[in-house]
């Protein structure tokens, strides 16, 4: 029996924090699906991540079975337009992974900003994640959990220590 992941996995590269917020858009978009969901930096991982992806060794089965979307953030007034999305997608597409939509390109030219593409992407994203895993929707795509029920989720616990005594057991107030 196959064991079927219910966590959706964000991988997110940024130099000026764009493909950061969008990361947690489309985190915040799924987790309102009741989608599992975590973010990684692709930085986080002890390879570099594009540096290992593009090892010739890496044989054409070797991301069989995986799915994966792409959406990539650019500026059609540079030459190499969303350059590392576009090689990502077909790095990957080689590597014997299965894209579930077809890859989005953000162009910040776009009167809208790079949000005209993510709008039209994340919808088929939803639907096509959807059709090919849904195990990630417990209650379908369009159904979506409150905003008040997610803010009122704790992201964070704080744990308070006393500094005068370093010796002393962690507290238990939070």
């Amino acid at each position: 029996m196959e064991m079927k992941s219910k966590t959706l996995l964000i991988l997110y590269a940024t130099q000026t924090g764009n493909a950061l917020d969008v990361a947690e858009r489309i985190a915040r978009e799924a987790e309102r699906r009741a989608c599992t969901v975590v973010i990684r930096s692709t930085d986080d991982y002890d390879a570099v991540f594009w540096r290992f992806l593009l090892q010739r060794n890496l044989g054409s089965h070797w991301l069989e079975g995986i799915h994966y979307a792409v959406f990539g953030l650019g500026d059609s007034g540079y030459q190499k337009y969303n350059f590392v999305a576009k090689k990502l997608d077909k790095r990957l597409s080689d590597l014997g992974a299965t894209a579930v939509v077809e890859r989005g390109l953000g162009d910040d030219q776009h009167p809208s900003g790079y949000e005209a593409a993510l709008d039209t992407w994340l919808s088929s994203l939803w639907s096509r994640l959807n059709e090919t895993k849904p195990h990630f929707f417990p209650k379908g795509p369009d159904f979506l959990v409150s905003n008040e029920e997610l803010i009122g989720l704790p992201k964070v616990q704080v744990t308070y220590h006393n500094v005068d005594d370093m010796d002393s057991r962690l507290s238990t107030a939070t």
